[in-house]
């Protein structure tokens, strides 16, 4: 079967990379994005519930933001043929490589322990951490975990009883003993297997019969690594060697441990390893690593970052020189150094400010995808999915206005998912000012700001203060967009965008014929011009929780 045969929206189609048991990967390039993708095929899915499992893959995938995760852009499902169109990796995957240098294997540990501290904060289990599962970029030697095809989702009590999944060599002694309980502490023990592959020249398990490899993983000699390779900084082949444990209390409880441990001890710099097997530093700022760039607007850029000690994910905004914002490096500042303060499930939290290359960068906590990128991936929202984030939203609102904040920016692209993606926030900390600030004030930058196509009527009309009406309005825009799959005013001129919303709100359900009475009528009281007319935020949130309950039974 051809490449020719497959045809997946938006996507054209080249040379096949690679295939598994359920499918194959081809390069492709995304159309709209013009960028290269790897498209995973999966066209040996026999039965509805294996393509359930596919599709409940990608889910998976889109609510996961990580710079050593890969990025899933699409899914979907075409003439029973499931495709993921993930970020493509150009270095492989690293199955095969061996010994490493000291410095370059402590590394990958540290990007793959960072990435399992995202999974896990998830409630996910990967079970299927290996060598082939680590795809590797050329241009930085950044490693990404991958294919999260027989993942464990909604793990409670720090376990899952999912059937037996994985790959044998790379399971833990204790998925065999009775029911299968995958937990973070068997990632780990995989992780200790990959690390393993990765640092001696020949596999760390024994080849044999299915009897034979079993009986080794329950009760089989592991490899010391810390032994074998001398020249490893002793806190990174102490690691690997308790990774391995046959036990699982003696293992790391979390991925955060297992960093610690890389940090406490006794690790001893590594030696110098020969020109050229080493990618270039990637560049910091303050104690962040840079590493994708996120977001490359007129305004800002957005990198993911970590800690260069802790492993801590983040994600950092930088200002830059062009665009109308190129001289408010102050205003975003204060605001950032306002947000700080705040503690809310429903705003994401504020970690770090400061200037870089003379303009302002701020450092927020790491997230799930944002909902522009959930509603682009999937369509739109279940009602009863849209009105509990919407709900999670209008609490935050009603504590930023109980303490006399507007947030300003409430749009689509500044909502995020949490990094278990069961809640929404508000993702865009940097514009915060106190209720009633002047939206001009006498020789001072303006602290008005906001994103025109879901800017509230009042702003075209030049209203003098800046008032918590503007953050409902837009929390209209997002009950919409959630619900609709687009804006509620899909218009790009200035003018025809003023006139529109200086109007009767657009019908929600002529869009979206299956949305309830009781959310299209809050979503046009929300959307009213006048700011007067808009709910509190507390009344959205009670009324978003009561339409909630009534559509789940409750």
């Amino acid at each position: 079967m051809t490449a020719t045969v497959y045809h997946i929206p938006g996507i054209e189609l080249g040379e096949e990379l690679g295939r598994g048991s359920f499918g194959r990967v081809f390069l492709g390039r995304h159309l709209a994005l013009d960028l290269p993708v790897a498209v995973k095929v999966l066209d040996r899915l026999q039965r509805p519930l294996d393509i359930q499992r596919a599709l409940r893959e990608g889910r998976i995938m889109a609510r996961l933001d990580h710079p050593n995760i890969v990025r899933i852009h699409d899914t979907g499902s075409v003439d029973g043929v499931v495709y993921h169109v993930l970020e493509f990796l150009d270095g492989g995957s690293l199955e095969g490589a061996r010994r490493m240098p000291p410095a370059v294997l402590e590394d990958v540990a540290r990007q793959l322990l960072s990435a399992l501290q995202c999974v896990h904060h998830a409630r996910i289990v990967h079970r299927d951490i290996k060598p082939a599962n680590c795809l590797r970029r050329k241009a930085d030697g950044r490693v990404k975990l991958g294919d999260l095809g027989v993942a464990a989702s909604d793990v409670t009590a720090e376990r899952t009883t999912e059937a037996l999944a994985g790959t044998l060599p790379f399971m833990a002694p204790e998925l065999f003993e009775g029911a299968a309980q995958a937990t973070p502490r068997t990632d780990l023990y995989a992780l200790g297997m990959t690390l393993a592959c990765l640092a001696l020249d020949e596999d760390p398990y024994p080849q044999g019969t299915l009897g034979q490899v079993l009986e080794w993983i329950a009760r089989g000699a592991r490899p010391k690594v810390l032994e074998r390779r001398k020249d490893l900084p002793r806190a990174l082949g102490a690691l690997i060697d308790t990774l391995l444990s046959l036990r699982p209390e003696a293992r790391p409880q979390s991925a955060t441990e297992a960093l610690g441990l890389l940090d406490d001890g006794c690790c001893c710099p590594p030696p110098a390893a020969p020109r050229g097997s080493l990618p270039p530093p990637e560049p910091k700022v303050g104690p962040w690593r840079l590493g994708d760039l996120l977001r490359g607007g007129t305004h800002w850029r957005g990198y993911a970052v970590v800690d260069g000690r802790s492993g801590l994910a983040a994600r950092l905004v930088h200002l830059r020189s062009t665009g109308t914002l190129k001289d408010a490096s102050q205003v975003v500042l204060e605001a950032a150094s306002r947000a700080s303060e705040v503690e809310h499930a429903g705003v994401l939290e504020v970690y770090d400010w400061g200037a870089w290359e003379g303009r302002a960068y701020v450092v927020t906590a790491a997230q799930g995808r944002g909902v522009e990128d959930l509603v682009r991936a999937t369509g739109p929202l279940p009602e009863h999915e849209a009105v509990a984030f919407v709900a999670d939203l209008a609490d935050a609102l009603a504590y930023l206005h109980g303490r006399g904040l507007v947030f300003q920016v409430v749009e689509p692209g500044a909502v995020n998912l949490t990094a278990d993606g069961r809640r929404a926030q508000l993702g865009w900390p940097l514009y915060c000012v106190r209720a009633g600030s002047l939206a001009a004030p006498p020789g001072g930058a303006s602290p008005r700001m906001t994103v025109l196509a879901h800017a509230a009527p009042e702003v075209f009309r030049g209203a003098p203060t800046i008032e918590p009406a503007v953050d409902l309005y837009g929390l209209g825009e997002v009950l919409f967009y959630l619900l609709a799959g687009r804006r509620a005013y899909p218009v790009d001129s200035v003018g025809e965008l003023a006139v529109s919303k200086l109007g009767p709100p657009p019908s929600l359900t002529a869009l979206a014929p299956e949305v309830t009475a009781p959310t299209a009528s809050l979503a046009a009281r929300l959307l009213d011009a006048e700011p007067a007319r808009r709910p509190a935020a507390a009344e959205v949130r009670d009324a978003l929780r009561r339409i909630g309950r009534r559509m789940q039974g409750g």
